[in-house]
Parts: C-alpha cells; sequence; structure tokens
C-alpha cells in the first residue's frame, strides 16, 4: 500500500509534524514501513530557456541555454519539442536525482557536445507515469529555486506492507486514521471532495439473486459524462504511487479505490442490455476481461451480468464488452460489497489478482457502501461537470450494525501486565474510532464496519498493545496459566504440573537426539499422490490448496519424512537418520511419532554399520520401553502398499495396532533418489501414551548376579520371532519356577543358508535369568532352560 504525505494531509492536518518520526511510530504499531521515498530535490531547480541553437551533430537534438539565476548560462542538450525560448521549465543539475530516475544526473557529452544538466518532464520528477514534452512551468516562478518547491508539489511517498488483517489500511483513509492517532489530531469524518446529495429517481433495475455473495449493491446512472484526460492534480497524485493514468472515468475509480478503500466499476451504459443481476455464473459461460483474454467461468463464481449475459466478474474485473472508452457518455457505476471467500476463490482460480480483489479478498467496509457511491458521485461531477446523476438505486439485504464487544480492565492487566486506568483505555482505542461505553471497570466497545478483524476481547487488548507502544510494555510475571494445570484446592492458585505423557515424550526425544537422529518439523499437508502407510485411506483433495503437493490434510507422518530425505539426498547426504513428533487427521485427529532411517548408523566397534529392519524394530522397543510391557509383533493382516511386502510388521497391544515398522518399497523410494534401502515406523504416540499414570519409576538393580544362556532355534522362514515372544509370555504365566528367575529375552542372530534346511532359518536368542533376592543355583537354571526348551519343541521348532 502506497501513499503520499500530502494524499495523508487531506485527512488529518499535518502542519508541523515530524512526518519521520510518525512513519517510525507506524512501524511499530503493526503499520511497516518497507520504502520511503522523497520527491523533492534542491538541485533540480526553476531555470529560463534564454536561448535554443540546433545541434550540430544530430538533427533529432537542440542545445539550449539556460539560467538557473547564478549569473551564468548552462548549455544543456534537450530531444523535447515543445519548448520556445523564454520558457521555464525545470533543470535537473548534476548532482541531482530526480525522483522519476534511477540514475544521478552528472555533465556528459551528448552527440559530441558537452551538457550540463538535464531539462526535465514531470515523468522525470515523478508527477506523471508518461509524459510528452518539458513541464512549462508558471512564468512569476523565482529561478534558481527548488521546483518542487516553487511549485508546492514537494511529497514523500510511504509504501507500508501490511498483514492480511488490516483491510482498513488499504486507503489513505485507513492509514490517515492511525497517523491521527499518533499525531493526537482528529481526522475528516467525510472526504474534502464528498456531498451528500439526494437523488429522486431510481438508476437501471438491479437485481440480486445471491444475497450471500453480495449483501450490498448500490448503481448509479450518470449522464453527460465526457470522458476525457483527468484534471493535473489528479494525474500526480496517482502518479506519485506508482499508477498510470487511463481517463478522467478511470482515474476516479482507482482514486476513490486508494483514497476510501472502496473498488469500484464503471459500465458504458449504452454496452448494457436491459437490467443488470448479480448472480452466480452458469455452465459454460465466459467472459472476455479488460485484459481482453477469454475466462471460462464456473457456477461458483459471482458476475454481473446483463440481458445477454456476464459483463463483469464481481470484485475482480470487468469485462471488455461494457468498458468505458472516448464515445462514452453515459456510464452505470457499481459500488457493492462482494463476499471475500467468494472473490478469494475465483480470483485464484483464474489467476486474476487486482487491486479491487485484493481488498475485496480481505474485506472491505461493508456499511459504507452508499457514502463511498455518493462520494464518487461528487468528485464525478468535480473533474467532469457536465455529468448528471440521472438515478440510483441500493440493495441491502441486512442492515450492517456495529459489532458490540466487551472489554474488562483486568483482561487487560492480565494479558500486557500493565496497570491503565479504564479512561485511558477508552481513550486509546477511541483514538482508531472504536468508541467505547464505560461501566465500572468494563468497557462496551462499538466496532464499526471499517475493522472486520475485530471480533472478540483479545482483539481490543492487542488494539491497546499497539496504541500504547509495544516498546513500552516492560517484563512482568504473566497471570495466564500455561501448559497443563493442576488445582490442589478449589480457590487455589494454579501450578504448573506438567503430565507423565509430556515428561516421556521429551525423554523420548532426548534419547533418539542422543542416538544421533535430527527431529523434523513438517507440513500439515502433503501431495494426493504420496504413499499411504499407518491407519491412512485416500484422502479427498482440498477444494482451495495452496498449492498441487499441499492438497491433502496429512494422515500420517511418513510422506514428509521421506520429502526431508529426498531434500538431503539432493544435497549428498549418505546417510539419515530423522524424527518427528505431529499431529495426523484421521479419525480421531491425534498425535504420532514418525522414524526414518538410511544409508548406515555408527558403531562404537564396527564402524559404518547398514541401518536395517531389526535396528527400528528394536528402537521402537527401547523407546516404548516402561510405557506398553505387554506388545506383540505380528506381520500385518492387509499389506501396505508403500512398504516392501516382505519387510514389514504391526506392534499391537491388547489388538490394538499402535505402530508400523517396514522398508519403503523401492519404487517409492527410488522418487527420492535413495540409493538404498528406505525403513521407517510410525506409532500411535497419543494411544501410547494415553493410560499413563505416573512417570516411570526408578528401580535398583539386583545386587545379585545375572547368568545369560544362548540358544539356536530352527523354524519355518514364515514363522515370526513374535511366537517364540508369545511363548515366552505363556511361560512366565503357566510356570511359577520359570517367571521367578527369567529377566529378559533378546534376539541376537538370525541366519539361512547351509547347513539349515531350505525353508527353514535359525534364530539365535539370550535368556538371561536373576533374582533379586539370592544367587540362582545351578538346579533352578537347568530347570529354566528344560521349561524352555521343552516349550519350543511342543511348537515345532528343533534345537539347532
Amino acid at each position: 500500500m502506497k501513499v503520499a504525505r500530502t494524499w495523508l494531509n487531506d485527512w488529518v492536518d499535518l502542519k508541523g509534524v515530524d512526518f519521520k518520526s510518525v512513519i517510525e511510530q507506524l512501524s511499530l504499531r503493526g503499520l511497516e514501513v518497507a520504502s520511503l521515498k522523497e520527491l523533492a530535490d534542491d538541485h533540480v531547480v526553476v531555470g529560463r530557456i534564454d536561448e535554443i541553437v540546433d545541434h550540430p551533430n544530430s538533427d533529432k537534438l537542440v542545445i539550449c541555454k539556460v539560467d538557473v539565476g547564478d549569473g551564468r548560462l548552462r548549455q544543456i542538450g534537450c530531444g523535447a519539442k515543445n519548448m520556445k525560448a523564454g520558457d521555464l521549465v525545470p533543470v535537473a543539475l548534476p548532482g541531482a536525482k530526480p525522483p522519476g530516475l534511477d540514475f544521478e544526473i552528472s555533465s556528459r557529452p551528448l552527440a559530441g557536445i558537452e551538457s550540463e544538466g538535464m531539462l526535465c518532464a514531470e515523468e522525470e520528477l515523478g508527477l506523471e507515469t508518461s509524459s510528452e514534452g518539458l513541464w512549462i512551468l508558471n512564468p512569476d516562478l523565482p529561478l534558481g529555486m527548488p521546483a518542487l518547491k516553487a511549485t508546492e508539489l514537494e511529497d514523500t511517498v510511504v509504501e507500508i506492507e501490511l498483514t492480511p488483517n488490516r483491510p482498513d489500511a488499504l486507503s489513505a483513509r485507513g492509514v490517515a486514521r492511525e497517523v491521527g492517532a499518533i499525531v493526537g489530531r482528529p481526522i475528516r469524518e467525510s472526504a474534502p471532495y464528498f456531498e451528500a446529495a439526494e437523488v429522486g429517481a431510481t438508476a437501471r433495475r438491479l437485481v440480486i439473486e445471491d444475497a450471500e455473495g453480495c449483501p450490498n449493491y448500490v448503481l448509479s446512472e450518470i449522464s453527460g459524462v465526457k470522458v476525457e484526460e483527468a484534471p493535473a492534480w489528479l494525474r500526480r497524485r496517482l502518479a506519485s504511487i506508482g499508477t498510470r493514468s487511463i481517463n478522467n472515468v478511470v482515474d476516479l475509480t482507482n482514486y476513490i479505490l486508494m483514497d476510501l478503500g472502496q473498488p469500484l466499476h464503471a459500465f458504458d451504459a449504452a454496452k448494457v442490455s436491459g437490467s443488470l443481476c448479480v448472480r452466480r455464473a452458469k455452465v459454460g459461460e465466459t467472459l472476455e476481461g479488460i485484459d481482453h483474454k477469454i475466462h471460462k467461468l464456473i457456477e461458483d463464481d459471482l458476475v454481473i451480468a446483463d440481458e445477454n449475459g456476464p459483463v463483469a466478474i464481481a470484485g475482480v474485473m470487468g469485462g471488455a464488452a461494457t468498458e468505458v472508452s472516448e464515445t462514452t457518455t453515459d456510464i452505470l457505476l457499481e459500488c457493492a460489497y462482494f463476499d471475500p471467500t467468494t472473490v478469494r476463490k475465483t480470483a485464484r482460480r483464474l489467476g486474476l489478482h487486482t487491486e479491487s480483489s485484493h481488498r475485496f479478498e480481505r474485506g472491505i467496509d461493508r456499511g459504507q457502501t452508499l457514502e463511498h457511491a455518493m462520494a464518487a458521485e461528487a468528485l464525478l461531477r468535480q473533474i467532469s461537470p457536465s455529468c448528471a446523476v440521472k438515478g440510483r438505486t441500493q440493495i441491502c439485504a441486512k442492515e450492517v450494525k456495529p459489532l458490540a464487544v466487551e472489554l474488562t480492565l483486568d483482561l487487560v492487566h492480565r494479558t500486557l501486565g500493565l496497570e491503565l486506568e479504564i479512561s485511558e483505555v477508552s481513550s486509546l482505542l477511541a483514538s482508531i474510532g472504536l468508541h467505547s461505553k464505560v461501566d465500572g471497570l468494563r468497557l462496551e466497545v462499538s466496532v464499526p464496519s471499517f475493522r472486520p478483524d475485530i471480533e472478540r476481547p483479545i482483539d481490543l487488548v492487542e488494539e491497546v498493545a499497539r496504541l500504547h507502544g509495544f516498546d513500552k510494555l516492560l517484563p512482568t510475571r504473566s497471570e495466564v496459566q500455561m501448559g497443563y494445570v493442576h488445582r490442589l484446592k478449589p480457590g487455589k492458585s494454579a501450578t504448573i504440573v506438567p503430565k507423565a505423557k509430556l515428561a516421556r515424550e521429551r525423554t523420548t526425544r532426548s534419547v533418539l537426539l542422543a542416538k544421533g537422529f535430527a527431529e523434523t518439523l513438517g507440513y500439515s499437508f502433503h501431495g494426493a499422490e504420496q504413499g499411504v502407510f499407518l491407519g491412512a485411506s485416500k484422502s479427498d483433495v482440498l477444494a482451495n490448496a495452496l498449492a498441487p503437493e499441499l492438497s491433502v490434510m496429512r494422515q500420517s507422518l511418513i510422506p514428509s519424512l521421506l520429502k526431508t530425505l529426498g531434500v538431503n539426498i539432493a544435497q549428498r547426504a549418505e546417510s539419515l537418520a530423522l524424527f518427528e513428533f505431529g499431529r495426523v487427521y484421521l479419525e480421531p485427529e491425534r498425535q504420532r511419532l514418525g522414524i526414518l532411517v538410511y544409508g548406515a548408523r555408527q558403531s562404537h566397534f564396527s564402524g559404518q554399520v547398514p541401518w536395517d529392519f531389526f535396528d527400528l524394530k528394536g528402537l521402537v522397543q527401547e523407546i516404548t520401553h516402561g510405557l506398553v510391557d505387554h506388545g506383540e509383533w505380528r506381520v500385518p493382516t492387509q499389506v501396505h502398499e508403500s512398504l516392501h511386502p516382505g519387510v514389514q510388521a504391526e506392534w499391537l497391544v491388547d489388538d490394538k495396532v499402535m505402530g508400523l515398522v517396514g522398508q519403503v518399497h523401492p519404487t517409492l523410494a527410488s522418487q527420492y533418489d535413495a540409493k538404498g534401502p528406505v525403513f521407517v515406523a510410525e506409532l500411535e504416540w497419543s494411544w501410547i501414551a494415553e493410560g499413563l499414570g505416573d512417570v516411570p519409576q526408578h528401580r535398583p538393580i539386583s545386587k545379585f548376579p545375572a547368568v545369560s544362556r544362548d540358544f539356536a532355534i530352527i523354524g519355518l522362514t514364515e514363522r515370526p520371532f513374535s511366537e517364540i515372544e508369545e511363548l515366552i509370555g505363556e511361560l512366565r504365566q503357566g510356570d511359577p519356577a520359570f517367571g521367578a528367575v527369567f529377566q529378559e529375552m533378546s534376539l541376537f542372530d538370525v541366519y539361512s543358508g547351509a547347513p539349515i534346511p531350505e525353508g527353514k532359518r535359525s534364530l539365535a536368542v539370550t535368556l538371561t535369568y536373576r533374582s533379586s533376592e539370592r544367587t540362582l543355583t545351578d538346579v533352578e537354571i537347568q530347570a529354566a532352560d528344560q521349561a524352555f526348551l521343552g516349550a519350543i519343541h511342543s511348537r515345532g521348532y528343533e534345537l539347532r
């Protein structure tokens, strides 16, 4: 948003104000100033052309002898033809940087003849976006005086970067409201050119078929318009913010847009057939826009149509067929409010981002539509005195009333830590047009329609913070409750007590980081073509996605981990170990832990060791130890299509799938340029941590020695290791002698090949026995061994 100081001065008196100080305050109040441009240069002065002679080396140039009041004539080359001896013109002396140029003027040869400066047109001084010939000045101006100062056209142009929630500041009026609050001066209630004029007749018939898409529409029918060049003041005002002048009618609509924030559209009345109708587009309808491109419309698009079809895309662009031209004499002037969501969807789908759509998308002032229409009519009468308003039609589906929001002083104190009086809060809000009624320590604030972003008390607190000054907020102890709270007794202050699952999440994060893993943070969206993982299904594509690769709300963390893998492989990473805690959007929405490994891990004894399936399976068991002690592994009943069909396993607790471990399908892995296997795991962290009570407690290690026994067991290859784990569980429950001494079992080797028969494999396990009360005897150990061997033989396994 660009606005000039003189434009702001139309709304608020800036006489005697340090404007640069005001600019600094704007940034501190949330209206960040991106750039500042001075339309002034003391090296561009008033000069008089005393003599004009032909250039000896060019038939397109002349040599002007110019007097700038310093007692000598300067020789300056020029290509313009509209000047004569005696004319006063702007002269850019060496060292000047005219506002409309991006270089410094210097003395230099021009077609072989030394030129001591430059004679300027209005375009070079930033007063016009295009011009022909030099700017011929008033003959009464003093020589040598800065030209822009002499003509009272010095100015400062400010460019402000606005957040989407501040549509009120997308106009000179809105910025002036903030400036007025800074300097402590009131702004005008209406535009300087505004005249409230009653019109007896109605304009052409108007029909609103879609009141949701267009709740408010004013149509003014104006006759006797003479389409011509806009007056100089209007052209210069628009040129100061970089807007090209077209003609007086188009320039009027652009001026109202930038001054009041109200988009307008002018139709050539003679080219509109019959009545106008605001409706949704019909199947197959098209419109040639004023950009002279054919735009295909769909049923969701809101259009303005006459009896022959659409003549404008509501809030986005007008049609070429009804465009105002030099032959136009009567116009239909549209001033309306269109639904922000409807305009945004249409503009994005068609790839049309205009100044009008930019404002409609964010929400313009719905309550001032009639006032804005009358202001436009009044200004048009000033710049085209021959015109007259024949009729005006207004359709307002719903009366717009200020929103009442209650604000308590306690909320201000607790949120900001400021000890303000209620009267101070009321005055701060009133300075930007938010007037209120004081009721003790409460305010009933009337929020006008130009601030659609203010809906809740906390929004008003933010306004108080802005207006008081963020830089004046002091560090104070917050009274706001943070995190999980636990109340010991009714009425007592809350204390921050982290729940066990938060403590375990921190512990798990620390464990993974200590093992060399890197934590990632992925988008909550991914592409529809990405893999389907744990519990996921083919998801509906978002209707208004930011991009194709962000078109589906994620149902798994694995796709974002794979995307991170691809980015790192592109940077020549050979090994990766990643994890992410994040939410997935299934029913119900929940938190998961995703893990990915690729390449090799660092082993203390063996150096670089390739990651494999069992590394990840063991890691899952390690990080869930103490959370769940009765989980079991199984081959998935339904193969996960994004994983290798022979390398995947599900982890169950009480017959509920709590996790998935497997190798990414080679076809999918190749899409990320992986040169080797990629292993992933995903755990239902919300469910795992759901049944937690206290944080796991420390249990002393037995002071008595442990005894380890190794066994190599031969069984069919397709039989999972989980069968052995189930067998151990049954032994612990059914054989008290075994259960009393058994501590743990671990798998340390899997082997197939000679001399193991084909179709079978060897599983090497270590059983650890220990008592917390005594040293175990040989008899107890042998009895435990025999119980284990008897159990595996009964299940069809044999000892190697």
